[in-house]
C-alpha cells in the first residue's frame, strides 16, 4: 500500500479587514507560552495562511502584522494577536493573550479581522489637479520625521502612533516638465523649504488619536527663475553642468544644472527674495583651470551671501531672468618625477590656503606624471605631494613645493585667477 502523507499539525486561518475583505501579505507568527518564536507564515491572495511543524497539544500565541498599506486603507492595519489584542509587532508579547492549542490531528483555526491603523491620509493637488511624487513629511514634537510620497492620483497615507504632527508637502519632484512647479508648504498654507531641518513654527499641528485624520493640500503655482551661464570671454561660450542653486533665508530652495547651451530653469519658487548662486564644475568655455563660483550679481559664492543681489520671482507669473558670466579660475599644473627624472603616476597633490592651512583642492598625477589643480581664487597656496608609483621599492618621501618638508611652513605658491 502507498505510504500515507505525513500528518499536518498546525494552525490555519483567514485574515481580513473589519469589513471582511481578504488581506494578503500579512505576517503571521506563532509563539510558545514563553514568548519564543515557533513558526511563521504569510497570508495569500485570499487572506489564508497555514502554520506547520507545530507540536500536537502545544499551546501557541498567534500574532498578525501588516507592513504595507493595502485593501481599503491608506494607512495600513494595526498589528494584533489572537484574539483582538493590540500588538507592537515585536516581543515581548502583550499580556492577556488567548492561546491556540494544536489538535492531535489536523490544524486549529485562528482568524483575525484587523482594524485600520490610525494615521494621516489626504490628497495633494496643484491647481485642482492631483500631484504625484510629492514628499509628505510628518514631524512629531520631538522633531522625529517620518515621510511618504503621494501616489499617481495625489493620495497618500501613513500609519502614525497617537501624537501631534506637523505635516509638510515638498513639491520639488512633482512638477510636470515645462511647468512653473508648485510651492512647497506645511499645513496650513505656510511656505516651506523641504531642505529645512525643522518645519516652520507657524505651521498648524495635526493631532492623531486612535483614528484617521484627513489633511489635504492644494499647492499654489510657483515662480520661475531662469537664465544662461557662460564664461567671460569677449564672445561668451556657454557652460554646461554648472550647479545653480536658489537660496531663501540661507536654505537651498531649488536647484538645477545647466544644459549644453548653458541654460537652466528653477521652478516651484515662492514670492520671496532669493540669492542665486553658480558653482563649477562646468564643461565648455576656453578655460583649462575651470571657473570661479559666484552668486548673482558677481558676488563671491562663499556661503556668506555678502554683496549678493536678491531676486524675487512672481508665483504663477513670467520668469525672472538671471544670467551669469563666470570668471576664469586660477590653477596649478606641474610634473612629478623621481630623482632620476622618471614621471611618477598616482601621486596625490593637496592644495591648502597658506594663511589658514585649510585644504581647498587636490589632484592626482597621471601616467605621464602630470597633474592639474583647477578652480582656485587669487591667493597664496601650499602645495604638497605624497604617494606615487615608481621603481623605488621603498616608495617616496612626502614633500611640499620647492623641496620643502611637510612639517613647518612650506614655501607658498602665488596663484592669479582671471
Amino acid at each position: 500500500a502507498p505510504a500515507s502523507a505525513a500528518a499536518v499539525h498546525g494552525i490555519k486561518g483567514t485574515v481580513t479587514d473589519s469589513g471582511g475583505n481578504a488581506l494578503s501579505a500579512v505576517y503571521v507568527r506563532a509563539y510558545t507560552g514563553d514568548g519564543l518564536w515557533a513558526a511563521s507564515g504569510m497570508t495569500d491572495a485570499l487572506g489564508s495562511y497555514q502554520l506547520t511543524s507545530l507540536t500536537p497539544g502545544g499551546a501557541y500565541y498567534v500574532c498578525f502584522a501588516v507592513n504595507v498599506p493595502q485593501g481599503t486603507s491608506h494607512t495600513g492595519y494595526s498589528s494584533e494577536c489572537y484574539n483582538n489584542v493590540p500588538w507592537s509587532g515585536s516581543t515581548p508579547l502583550p499580556a492577556g493573550l488567548a492561546a491556540v492549542t494544536v489538535p492531535a490531528a489536523g490544524s486549529a483555526t485562528a482568524n483575525a479581522a484587523l482594524e485600520v491603523a490610525p494615521g494621516i491620509t489626504g490628497t495633494v493637488t496643484g491647481g485642482g489637479h492631483p500631484l504625484p511624487n510629492v514628499q509628505v513629511r510628518f514631524t512629531d514634537t520631538s522633531m522625529l520625521d517620518r515621510s511618504t510620497v503621494t501616489n499617481a492620483d495625489g493620495t497618500y497615507g501613513i500609519a502614525l502612533p497617537p501624537g501631534s504632527y506637523t505635516v509638510c508637502f515638498g513639491a520639488r519632484f512633482s512638477a510636470p516638465v515645462g511647468s512653473s512647479g508648485f510651492i512647497s508648504e506645511c499645513h496650513s498654507n505656510v511656505v516651506w523649504s523641504s531642505s529645512a531641518a525643522d518645519p516652520p513654527p507657524t505651521a498648524t499641528p495635526v493631532v492623531v488619536t486612535n483614528s484617521i485624520v484627513t489633511v489635504n493640500a492644494d499647492l499654489a503655482a510657483g515662480g520661475v527663475i531662469k537664465g544662461k551661464v557662460t564664461d567671460s570671454a569677449a564672445t561668451p561660450n556657454p557652460l554646461a553642468f554648472v550647479n545653480v542653486t536658489a537660496y531663501a533665508d540661507g536654505l537651498d530652495a531649488a536647484w538645477a544644472t545647466t544644459s549644453w547651451d548653458g541654460s537652466y530653469t528653477l521652478t516651484g519658487l515662492a514670492g520671496l527674495p532669493y540669492v542665486v548662486c553658480f558653482a563649477d564644475p562646468g564643461l565648455g568655455g576656453s578655460s583649462t583651470t575651470g571657473y570661479l563660483p559666484e552668486c548673482y550679481n558677481n558676488a563671491p559664492n562663499d556661503g556668506t551671501f555678502v554683496g549678493t543681489t536678491q531676486v524675487t520671482p512672481t508665483p504663477g507669473g513670467a520668469p525672472t531672468i538671471v544670467n551669469a558670466a563666470l570668471t576664469t579660475a586660477g590653477g596649478i599644473v606641474g610634473l612629478v618625477t623621481d630623482p632620476s627624472g622618471k614621471p611618477l603616476s598616482g601621486v596625490s597633490i593637496s592644495v591648502a590656503d597658506s594663511a589658514t592651512g585649510n585644504y581647498l583642492n587636490g589632484a592626482t598625477t597621471g601616467a605621464d606624471g602630470v597633474y592639474r589643480v583647477r578652480g582656485l581664487m587669487t591667493g597664496s597656496y601650499e602645495v604638497c605631494f605624497s604617494g606615487g608609483s615608481g621603481p623605488s621599492a621603498g616608495g617616496y618621501l612626502k614633500e611640499c613645493f620647492d623641496n620643502q618638508p611637510t612639517t613647518g611652513t612650506p614655501t607658498p605658491l602665488a596663484v592669479t585667477a582671471g
